[in-house]
């Protein structure tokens, strides 16, 4: 696992104190997910198992990976603590002596997602330029940014729209 508690200090400040400790299964989900999506499986299992190789060192140090999956788990972690789900379906935690502040905690975890995004454009840039390296990467998964009400942005990549476009929110 490459992720840590001690790294959520300063402006990504999570506490792990008063919730479930289940930061490891979010670590692990949150690493597979990022990781397999920017590198394929197959360069995703190998970083796993040979974590010191140099080639993936360089990837942590030059290209700020744990920053980036950082601020992924952040965005994840911290979007899904918005409730909490039981036998009963979805329910919200209530502030017991504090008033929720949604707009500034939405602005922040988008904050942290595009972050890691620009983290995440660069290094699979890198990976996918260097391949004689990276013999095991298979594919990108390309994400895009998104806003503080969780909307992915979509580009067109034409400039003729068919008529449900906007019934549909996005183009062919």
């Amino acid at each position: 696992m490459f992720l840590s508690k001690d790294q959520f200090v300063g402006y990504y400040t999570i506490d792990f104190s008063d919730i479930a400790d289940d930061f490891s299964d979010y670590a692990e989900q949150t690493e597979k997910k990022v990781l397999t999506d920017a590198f394929g499986k197959a360069m995703y299992d190998d970083m796993v198992a040979n974590p010191t190789d140099a080639k993936y060192v360089t990837l942590f140090t030059d290209y700020d990976l744990d920053d980036m999956l950082r601020n992924f788990f952040y965005f994840y972690y911290l979007r899904d603590r918005n409730s909490y789900s039981s036998t009963l379906g979805e329910f919200e935690s209530e502030a017991q002596n504090a008033t929720r502040s949604i707009p500034s905690r939405n602005r922040k975890i988008t904050t942290a997602y595009n972050d890691a995004l620009e983290l995440y454009w660069k290094v699979a840039e890198y990976v996918h330029d260097n391949t004689d390296t990276y013999t095991l990467y298979s594919e990108t998964l390309l994400l895009t940014r998104t806003n503080v009400w969780g909307i992915q942005s979509v580009y067109p990549k034409v400039l003729i729209y068919p008529d449900d476009w906007f019934i549909r929110g996005y183009p062919i």
